[in-house]
């Protein structure tokens, strides 16, 4: 299963339903293709790259946010998984607070 880390200081994620754990991120950077194959992967939410995931969850879609330039930038969609969080990675592949494992 592809897992999603983010690195979220702010905290910028947003509770969308409570009777579901439907939760939303901040807005990040995806290209079209990129955001939709996110749908099924597992995401954590880390303070720093090196810390435990503090909220995790599955993705089940995602949101159009706001376009800068030319980068479009969305919101992932996930409903809470409390068994998934505390999750570490190791210090590879990161890239400007986000790593994709596949």
């Amino acid at each position: 299963m592809k897992k999603i880390h983010f690195v979220e200081t702010h905290h910028s994620y947003r509770l969308l339903d409570p009777s579901r754990g439907l939760y939303e991120t901040g807005d990040w950077v995806f290209a079209l293709k990129s955001v939709a194959a996110t749908v099924g992967a597992e995401l954590h939410l880390h303070q720093r790259q090196a810390d435990p995931s503090y909220l995790a969850g599955h993705v089940v879609g995602w949101r159009k946010v706001l376009r800068t330039g030319f980068f479009q930038r969305y919101a992932l969609e996930f409903i809470v998984d409390p068994a998934a969080t505390g999750a570490i990675t190791d210090r590879g592949g990161w890239r400007r607070e986000r790593k994709v494992v596949r």
